[in-house]
């Protein structure tokens, strides 16, 4: 009876080929392991997680039980690591360590497969931020933004201005939420950083903070997307090229009042427009949007929950041309949706656990042709790492040859690696098909994208010409 209780909680309802299965009870019983800040780095996922024998420790999966084990036992005792923001850079997971001992200190860390865990800096304790831009690695520590090279050697990007967090690059610039300071406030508004000078690029608010987060670089329309609140309205969606004449608010969705801002977050590509998610208090609730980065392209993409009852899409991910995300379409159960950007392609996927109300989603991260989920579905197991396998008609790029050939990262910050018996050329384009960069693959099957982040189409030409590939390039 057990068993099959067991197996009650996790069968899925499943929507053509979708499937969800638990990964590893890595800590059985009610507790949970609590995966947390997923990150995809070569093939793997690499998560930090929590047993009763050795803490919270960093971990990876390849989509199986036994594939599923800790990196390494870092701070042996049940308090562990504690790893927290992983993110990929220069082909390595950077990490910041929130607790410590005397052999490994709190700090900030890296892993790559060739060299393990290593101590990057003890002087920069409980970093957040962690971001890739501009071929370069940023993190928030001491109340200062922090910029890191591919030697990795760190420098602080201003004495003068403290930062809120949040960032993106444009135009080989770093566009984040800042303030100086010497200020009394905390306004924080939106400040520019060319790889020498920061510099105010525009007060959103004059009088209070300009409320500047949520940045996110839309390749296809080269612009940074953000939420703003400005002397008229409170957070609404804002973009900017880049200078203070182009930087502006998108909409103000939630006009109700000057105190019920549409809160927009989520920024997400989708061909050539970003959706995003915000609140219209007085008629849909929070829903998903679709923009073009005019206002009169910006609008309610699909009512999920009709009525002024919020659907609240949460951990957007885009993969295989769609993006998957979390929602409540009325019934309260954990709800897998797509979409292809219109409001007829977006639908219900999957209903993970029907008829249960009992689920918390902590993260998400998709790779090849499945999403990982640190996930609470029922009552027990506790919080786990589950994966959901999708069908294989989802894939929108697929080689362009019968002979199996796969890259890595796969979103990358410009390093890729080829996996091919032939060697030979490559070329990238850009959404619009524009060539952008090409070249001879190296002999250590590596390619050095030159691209700024965005999506791109890879294809690689063996020297014969015979054998031809083509994939979808993330670059981050």
């Amino acid at each position: 009876m057990k068993k099959i209780n067991f197996l009650a909680i996790f069968l899925a309802q499943m929507i053509g080929a979708q499937s969800i299965n638990l990964i590893k009870d890595i800590y059985p019983g009610v507790q949970g392991s609590s995966p947390q800040y997923l990150a995809k780095y070569i093939d793997k996922v690499y998560f930090s997680a929590s047993n009763p024998i050795s803490g919270s420790e960093l971990w990876v999966t390849d989509g199986t039980t036994e594939g599923t084990q800790m990196v390494g036992d870092q701070i042996p005792g049940t308090n562990g690591q504690v790893p927290a923001s992983l993110t990929v850079f220069n082909n390595k997971i950077y990490y910041s360590s929130l607790l410590g001992d005397t052999a490994s200190p709190s700090g900030l860390y890296t892993y790559d497969v060739t060299n393990g865990v290593k101590l990057l800096s003890e002087n920069h304790k409980w970093s957040s931020g962690l971001m890739t831009a501009n071929n370069k690695f940023y993190f928030n520590a001491n109340n200062f933004l922090y910029e890191v090279d591919a030697n990795d050697n760190i420098k602080k990007v201003s004495e003068d201005v403290n930062p809120n967090g949040y960032a993106a690059a444009l135009n080989g610039k770093l566009l984040f939420g800042g303030r100086p300071v010497s200020s009394t406030n905390y306004y924080y508004q939106l400040y520019s950083y060319d790889g020498t000078t920061t510099t105010l690029l525009k007060t959103i608010n004059p009088t209070n903070t300009g409320g500047v987060q949520n940045l996110f670089y839309s390749s296809a329309l080269g612009k940074v997307f953000f939420s703003g609140s400005d002397s008229t309205t409170s957070s609404e969606p804002w973009v900017t090229d880049g200078t203070e004449a182009g930087t502006f608010r998108l909409k103000d969705i939630s006009s109700a009042s000057i105190y019920s801002g549409s809160s927009p977050s989520d920024f997400t590509q989708m061909g050539d427009k970003v959706i995003f998610v915000a609140s219209d208090f007085a008629t849909t609730g929070t829903e998903l949007y679709i923009t073009d980065g005019t206002e009169a392209g910006t609008k309610l993409l699909k009512d999920i929950n009709p009525g002024s009852s919020s659907s609240s899409p949460s951990k957007l991910i885009s993969l295989n041309g769609k993006i998957y995300f979390f929602a409540n379409g009325g019934s309260n159960d954990a709800q897998l949706w797509e979409t292809d950007g219109t409001a007829d392609g977006t639908k219900l996927t999957l209903k993970l656990n029907p008829g249960s109300t009992t689920f918390y989603l902590a993260d998400m991260v998709g790779k090849d042709n499945a999403l990982y989920l640190s996930a609470k579905l029922g009552v027990s197991p506790g919080q786990e790492l589950y994966k959901v396998n999708l069908a294989q008609g989802d894939l929108s790029v697929t080689p362009l040859s019968s002979k199996k050939s796969s890259v890595y990262p796969n979103p990358t910050t410009g390093e890729l690696f080829v996996e091919s018996n032939a060697k030979g050329n490559f070329e990238v384009y850009d959404f619009t098909g524009k060539l952008i960069q090409k070249g001879k693959i190296g002999t250590d099957s590596k390619i050095n994208l030159i691209a700024e982040p965005g999506i791109y189409q890879l294809k690689t030409i063996s020297e014969n010409a015979k054998e031809k590939n083509a994939y979808k390039i993330i670059v981050k």
